[in-house]
């Protein structure tokens, strides 16, 4: 991908969604179209990525079997993500530590996420 080019350039995304602080459209703190990214800056964008990489589509992938999933129902490919991003941000909002701990106890004692849901979240 070019990681290791220090005089990489870096240009703003086409799809711009939300304004940065400096209120100029970009995503993030990326640099103005034009401005060279130094070596750490580079580093930082592929940590930034592998943190991804690891905190999301890892959980997905490995924890909820999102890729091993063969489910073929009509609409079910679109609602099993949706439902599974459900259960992570679930997850974080309740501060787990180990998620992939938690769903297993859950899957053996389905009482236990019931009460959860009505006990914690109807507070």
């Amino acid at each position: 991908m070019g990681w290791g080019r220090p005089s990489l350039s870096l240009t703003p995304k086409r799809a711009r969604r939300r304004k940065s602080a400096r209120g100029d459209g970009l995503w993030g703190d990326q640099p103005a179209k034009g401005e060279k990214a130094n070596a750490s800056r580079l580093l930082a964008l592929q940590q930034a990525h592998w943190r991804i990489e690891n905190r999301l589509h890892y959980r997905r992938d490995v924890i909820l079997g999102e890729d091993a999933c063969q489910i073929r129902i009509t609409g079910a490919p679109e609602a099993l993500p949706a439902l599974n991003g459900g259960v992570l941000a679930l997850m974080d909002w309740l501060q787990v530590p180990n998620a992939a701990s938690q769903m297993r106890h859950f899957c053996a004692h389905p009482e236990d996420a019931l009460q959860l849901l009505c006990c914690k979240l109807l507070r």
